[in-house]
């Protein structure tokens, strides 16, 4: 491009110079002549050469085509998995805990058992085959709050751990065996969890103990059995896990017999 700028330059100075040679210098003003002959035309300037065209770049080759993937097979359906087999039952939860109740108002002071002439007693099972009757720990047991003496015998029972909705006597047991000599002194049936209470009084028409007893003066016996055992004042079948059995002796004074 550069060069063809050059070209035309040099082209126009060569035109200029050539127009100023062809014009005369002016004289000094003279007479008028008569007027000259046209003069020639100039020389008109030579055109500079076009530059020549660089050649073309030769195309690079085309790549070739990367060839398609064969298409993979498609795999077989499986089969249904078996069911599984159940599982074991869940544990049991932890029992709750409530919020603990209130405390209650207290209670009125009671009479002293001593000042109403009140004793207590423990009933329990023992065992017979030993010469010392020897207390068997259990879940068995009973107590009797009675009065020492008085015209009737008076008398709150409360047992635990019996035969079910079986019936029960409470007597009193005279040495030596079977019992005769003793007496009845109250009976009831057990509820279904083998527990027993009775309440109430009755007139004996007797101390305990009697003469007749092998422990008088020191006492008597107090038992509770099974009815079905008992009857005419004396043991009559002999089943004695079924029954309990006085801790100590007991005294009780009649007092309508007493002259």
């Amino acid at each position: 491009m550069k060069r063809r700028i050059r070209l035309g330059l040099l082209a126009l100075v060569l035109t200029v110079a050539l127009t100023f040679t062809a014009v005369g210098c002016a004289g000094t003003t003279g007479l008028r002549g008569t007027s000259g002959s046209a003069g020639s035309q100039g020389i008109q300037g030579v055109q500079g050469e076009q530059g020549l065209v660089g050649p073309v770049g030769p195309q690079g080759e085309s790549g070739q085509v990367g060839a398609i993937g064969a298409t993979g097979v498609t795999g077989a359906t499986g089969s249904d998995g078996a069911v599984g087999a159940v599982g074991p039952r869940g544990l049991q939860g932890a029992a709750g805990w409530g919020s603990p109740g209130a405390t209650g108002a207290d209670g009125i002071n009671g009479v002293d058992g001593a000042d109403l002439g009140l004793n207590i007693l423990t009933l329990h099972p023992k065992d017979s085959n030993d010469p010392l009757w020897p207390i068997i720990d259990g879940q068995k047991g009973g107590v009797l709050v009675f009065n020492s003496s008085g015209p009737e015998f008076q008398y709150v029972l409360s047992a635990h751990g019996l035969l079910t909705a079986t019936e029960y006597s409470l007597i009193y047991y005279a040495d030596p065996w079977p019992g005769t000599g003793g007496f009845l002194i109250a009976e009831g049936t057990t509820n279904a969890s083998g527990s027993l209470f009775l309440i109430g009084e009755v007139d004996l028409a007797s101390s305990i103990p009697v003469a007749a007893d092998t422990n008088y003066p020191d006492g008597g016996k107090i038992w509770l059995v099974p009815s079905s055992d008992y009857g005419a004042g004396e043991i009559t079948n002999w089943n004695p896990l079924d029954y309990l059995h006085e801790h100590n002796l007991i005294s009780y004074t009649d007092t309508d017999l007493i002259p």
